[in-house]
């Protein structure tokens, strides 16, 4: 198992082992440690500021400085209209919708987050995901919303993310076989693997997972 060198990381990897391993014995698995020093050269687990080639010209605070989005700004006037004192701006909502995510995180529910209309959270998902595809790649629109778009930043780093890796036994009641299946759950939501999810609850067989 391959692990980046912060403590944090390492942690985190141990922990996944034990979990996915049962009791995590030590000879069950090996820990690879690949910290991020420039002298050690380049590997699938270090950020772009270790690759000399990575094009980073495009400033993404620029793009989305300059997006055209007017989702934002009527849920901003829609507000307004209901509290005129308050004077929101685009921005403003963006910011509401930060605090409602945080407010989920730490309650488990937000009767803030019901002042905001299904277009407040579209469109602040797709200011993010601007932000991101213009950090890391080209091709997204600041002008409107492109809906077929495959690159979504809540899909990819969900607000407080928790992976949860299930190993499951499931017994066949004909056959009385048990076999084994993985199963992976996003923010308690079960997340298929491609091409791999037609066990159980859209697990994937173990020996196919691996």
């Amino acid at each position: 198992m391959f692990t980046a060198g912060q403590p944090r990381v390492v942690d985190g990897a141990k922990s996944f082992a034990q979990g996915f391993f049962g009791n995590g014995y030590s000879g069950d698995y090996q820990l690879v440690v690949l910290p991020e020093f420039e002298a050690q050269g380049a590997n699938s687990l270090i950020n772009t500021d270790a690759c000399t080639n990575f094009d980073g010209d495009t400033n993404p605070d620029k793009v989305v400085e300059n997006e055209n989005l007017q989702y934002a700004q009527s849920e901003a006037d829609r507000l307004n209209q209901l509290a005129p004192s308050y004077n929101l701006t685009a921005s403003d909502i963006f910011t509401m919708v930060d605090y409602c995510a945080f407010e989920l995180n730490v309650s488990g529910y937000s009767k803030f987050c019901n002042l905001l209309t299904p277009n407040a959270f579209v469109a602040y998902a797709y200011h993010n995901d601007l932000y991101k595809w213009y950090s890391e790649g080209p091709d997204l629109s600041p002008n409107e919303i492109d809906f077929k778009r495959a690159f979504k930043v809540s899909e990819i780093v969900p607000m407080g993310a928790r992976i949860n890796t299930e190993r499951l036994s499931c017994v066949n009641s004909t056959s009385g076989e048990t076999n084994s299946f993985v199963r992976l759950l996003l923010n308690d939501q079960v997340g298929p693997v491609p091409d791999c999810a037609d066990g159980h609850g859209f697990s994937c067989p173990l020996n196919d997972y691996v």
